[in-house]
């Protein structure tokens, strides 16, 4: 939290020295300087107008932002400046890259293991791909090609990092093999710019891209989709699986959901994803400041997600996504015909659905398709808005069971390749 030594600033410039602000908190009016340690974890978030960062050691913590409006970040050549594992540093000047500013972005993977794949962009431009993960051999580094719908090989310590780049990279050979963290980082000590401004990526042909968040903060689908609507599809896809070939390989996000519980619809600093260009030609994609995430602590809309889960992997075999219908215009049901689970609904199948408006002691039967002959769960993982006071309750029709969702998953053994249509049915009371 704030220290609250002062009001806010209204003198154009506040400095933190001391353990306090010289002449009140933050504003997006005013100038800071800092110069005396400050971390976000003990003195809090704020917003300024230009910041500079004296000999001293300036932390941004998971979960905290410093927001900067103008043209100017600055540092002393001595200062130690460091962005943590879902911190965020929003720049919103349009025109300026801060060239001047050396700092280091960690960034926190989890649920991965040995041999396992992630795609990855950069807060930091003009620096080798090799910088994203040292360890990792250099043959397992890729770049998808668009032509021949394949990832390919690239050299990453000859290959540059433009903003927008997006790279698929293997965890370290040396990597548990059970599930673990994998820890990214980079700095621009020695080269390198932190991403600001507009940032365009040209892409020719038609078909599919990785592509990547390029800025030190999160990175709002909805705002990107909107400004780059009628050159891509309006929905993306995320790289997201364990080391198994049976196991789906993306999860798909829209502009206000995705398929998945465990993946919010804006994308942290490293990100990098799938687009899919609709026409021929040249185009450029757009990356502008203010996709970044601006607002925290957002209304969710009325939805949940369920997984189904497979014995002894990590990572759902598949997800379904119900939401009601919130804003006009900007969602986009998401159909199937080959998908392990699915949600039926008029003779359909949807693992992304809305519905107009919501009914009570309605039913919605679930499509599952077992993959191999063993123990499966079905989870809700995850449940906003009007659901967290809605039942929602599993009706296994074979056995008879209604179990509710909420006291946690429901375990059961299936046969692979057997197609259960009409077993289980959600109920909501």
């Amino acid at each position: 939290m704030h220290t609250l030594l002062y009001d806010t600033c209204t003198k154009g410039t506040t400095t933190w020295s001391g353990g306090r602000w010289s002449d009140g908190l933050p504003n997006g009016n005013c100038d800071v300087i800092i110069n005396e340690k400050y971390s976000t974890l003990e003195h809090g978030s704020f917003t300024c107008y230009n910041l500079y960062i004296g000999a001293t050691e300036f932390i941004i913590t998971g979960n905290c932002f410093i927001k900067v409006l103008g043209e100017t970040v600055e540092q002393d050549s001595k200062a130690v400046f460091t962005v943590e594992n879902n911190g965020e540093l929003i720049l919103l000047n349009k025109d300026v890259d801060v060239t001047t500013v050396k700092a280091t972005f960690n960034r926190l993977l989890t649920g991965l293991k040995r041999l396992d794949y992630w795609i990855l962009s950069s807060p930091i431009s003009g620096i080798p791909v090799i910088n994203l993960s040292p360890l990792t051999l250099t043959n397992r580094f890729y770049k998808y090609n668009t032509l021949s719908s394949a990832y390919s090989a690239i050299d990453p310590t000859a290959t540059i990092i433009e903003p927008g780049n997006g790279f698929l990279i293997r965890t370290p050979p040396n990597f548990p093999s059970v599930v673990s963290d994998w820890q990214i980082s980079v700095n621009n000590f020695s080269q390198g710019i932190i991403n600001t401004g507009i940032k365009s990526f040209t892409i020719k042909d038609k078909g599919f891209y990785i592509i990547g968040n390029p800025y030190p903060s999160k990175l709002s689908m909805l705002k990107f989709l909107i400004v780059n609507q009628g050159l891509i599809r309006d929905y993306v896809h995320i790289w997201h699986k364990t080391n198994n070939t049976d196991n789906p390989s993306y999860v798909v996000l829209t502009k206000i959901t995705s398929d998945r519980s465990t993946w919010d619809v804006n994308l942290m600093p490293f990100q990098a994803f799938m687009i899919n260009k609709i026409e021929e030609g040249e185009a450029d994609i757009i990356f502008t400041p203010d996709m970044q995430v601006l607002q925290h602590d957002y209304t969710e809309p009325d939805k949940f997600y369920i997984d189904l889960l497979q014995r002894d992997l990590n990572i759902p075999v598949s997800s379904i996504s119900y939401t009601i219908k919130q804003y006009p215009d900007d969602f986009l049901d998401m159909e199937t015909e080959s998908r392990v689970f699915a949600l039926v609904d008029d003779e359909k199948l949807y693992y992304i659905r809305q519905d107009d408006k919501w009914h009570t002691k309605k039913e919605i039967p679930l499509l599952v398709i077992a993959v191999f002959t063993t123990e499966y769960s079905i989870s809700l993982s995850k449940f906003e808005g009007l659901f967290k006071q809605q039942s929602i309750i599993l009706l296994d029709r074979e056995t008879g069971v209604k179990h509710d969702l909420k006291s946690g998953p429901y375990t059961v053994a299936l046969e692979a390749k057997i197609e259960y249509r009409d077993r289980f049915i959600l109920q909501f009371e």
